[in-house]
């Protein structure tokens, strides 16, 4: 994506309350991110075509930290994630989409040219507050998803690495090695799934994020969801 465009970007999806993720595992991706007034993290990921030239499309994702777009965890629900085209009507579509795109969920904007920008940000500006709305409840969906207890569990992970660099004290140009090295000796000590190289990628950028970009009251889910006791949950 070209500078220009990525700049203009930004300054509409401010707008909406969106700032850009600056760590992510791929320094390419184009991600933004926004925190709910529930503590929930809201990321959208601008995602180019691998067929056409300048072609974009999106996603949204939503959690209880920036897990998502960082990676994509099978222990959250489909409802957690959502291309674009799914959220719009048929007659949003056809005033927002070429014809092609009118009956299937992936939508793709030529967003080099200015027009086609502004309507793939108004695209988004429905499909954002369609999205928020559908998931006001996601952790109640995520209870009822079959794998509730893996993600309390990922949690519960997250918010020990979290307490481990919370004790640290190192600049901010140091803290993604200081983290890596708490969350490999967190993983090792509760003997989790995720002690393997992408699995501590993940969790260590996941915790810098929270640690640096969350307020507090997405510390505080992360904790509340922390302490529920997985032993005492019904399988």
């Amino acid at each position: 994506m070209k500078k220009k465009i990525k700049d203009l970007l930004k300054v509409k999806l401010e707008i909406l309350g969106y700032k850009f993720l600056e760590k992510k595992r791929n320094k390419n991706d184009i991600i933004f991110y926004k925190e709910l007034d529930n503590g929930m993290v809201l990321s959208l990921a601008i995602e180019r075509s691998r067929l056409y030239s300048n072609t974009f499309t999106c996603s949204f994702y939503m959690a209880v930290s920036y897990t998502w777009p960082l990676h994509t965890p099978e222990f959250l629900p489909s409802e957690a994630y959502q291309r674009i085209g799914s959220l719009l009507d048929l007659s949003q579509k056809k005033v927002l989409s070429s014809r092609e795109y009118w009956y299937v969920n992936d939508l793709w904007w030529k967003i080099d040219i200015i027009e086609e920008l502004d309507v793939f940000f108004d695209a988004i500006k429905i499909a954002d507050k369609k999205f928020i709305t559908e998931n006001k409840n996601l952790l109640s969906i995520i209870q009822k998803s079959g794998k509730y207890k893996e993600y309390i569990t990922y949690i519960k992970v997250l918010f020990s690495i979290l307490e481990g660099f919370r004790k640290k004290n190192c600049s901010k140009e140091d803290s993604l090695n200081e983290v890596r090295e708490i969350t490999q000796n967190v993983v090792r000590e509760k003997n989790d799934i995720r002690n393997n190289k992408n699995g501590i990628i993940l969790l260590s950028l996941d915790a810098f994020n929270c640690f640096y970009l969350s307020s507090t009251r997405n510390w505080a889910l992360i904790e509340d969801t922390a302490r529920i006791d997985i032993n005492n949950m019904p399988n």
